[in-house]
C-alpha cells in the first residue's frame, strides 16, 4: 500500500515542528534550571543588596563566573589534576568589589579558587582564569594576544568575544547575559561543555 506523497510531506512536517518544540522546550528548561541554580548561588553569596530589578548585577556576574568554571575544563598541562588551586586574576580596576572576592576560598572541581587582582597583564603568569575589567578596553587586543594558551579569559566590554575574548557579558533586555567565543576557547585549548554553549549567545572570530 503506497502512501501518498502529500501525506508522507506531512508527516515529515509535523515530526520536525515536534522535534522543534521538544528542542525549545529543552532549551527553556535548561534556562529555567540555570536560573534557579544561580539563585541559589546568590543566597550562597550572601547577596544584601536586592532592589525592584531583582539582585545586584554585579553579585550576579560573579555568580555567573562561579558557575562558568564549573562547565569548563582546561588542558592538564596548565591544570594539573595534583594542582590544588585553581586562581581568577582580576586585571585592571574592577566594579564588583566583594562580589567576586566572595568566590575565593570555593572549589573547582576539587579545587580551592583562589581570587588574585593584579595590575600588569606581566603578573599574569600564574593564572588559569583572567578577568578583563573595563579599564583594560583600549588594552583588549593587545592583552587577549598575548595571553597563554590553556588560561580562561572572561571580560565585561563590548567587542570581547569577537576580539578573541572566551566568554563576555552583556546586557539583554536589561538582564545580565553572557556570549561565548568557541574558536577563541578551541585556540587556547580551553573546552567550554556544550551545556554552557547552548545557554550562550555564540559570537566567532570573524564576527567583528
Amino acid at each position: 500500500m503506497s502512501i501518498p506523497l502529500t501525506h508522507k510531506h506531512s508527516c515529515r512536517t509535523i515530526g520536525k515542528q515536534e522535534a522543534e518544540a521538544d528542542s525549545a522546550k529543552a532549551a527553556k528548561l535548561c534556562r529555567i534550571f540555570l536560573f534557579l541554580f544561580l539563585s541559589l548561588m546568590l543566597l550562597k553569596l550572601n547577596v544584601s543588596r536586592v532592589d525592584a530589578a531583582g539582585p545586584d548585577p554585579f553579585q550576579v556576574k560573579a555568580a555567573f563566573v562561579y558557575n562558568f568554571l564549573k562547565f569548563v575544563s582546561w588542558p592538564p598541562e596548565a591544570l594539573p589534576p595534583e594542582a590544588s588551586k585553581i586562581t581568577l586574576c582580576i586585571l585592571g580596576d574592577d566594579s564588583l568589589g566583594a562580589a567576586i572576592e566572595s568566590l575565593s576560598g570555593k572549589t573547582i572541581s576539587g579545587k580551592a579558587l583562589s581570587v588574585k587582582r593584579i595590575k600588569r597583564r606581566e603578573d599574569a603568569s600564574e593564572c588559569e582564569i583572567i578577568y578583563l575589567c573595563k579599564s583594560e578596553s583600549r588594552h583588549m587586543k593587545e592583552i587577549l594576544q598575548n595571553v597563554k594558551s590553556g588560561v580562561l579569559t572572561i571580560g565585561d566590554m563590548r567587542n570581547f568575544a569577537s576580539s578573541g575574548g572566551m566568554i563576555n557579558f552583556v546586557m539583554i533586555n536589561n538582564r545580565v547575559s553572557f556570549e561565548i567565543n568557541p574558536d577563541a576557547a578551541a585556540t587556547g585549548r580551553i573546552r567550554i561543555s556544550s551545556q554552557l554553549l547552548r545557554l550562550a549567545k555564540i559570537v566567532r572570530d570573524d564576527d567583528r
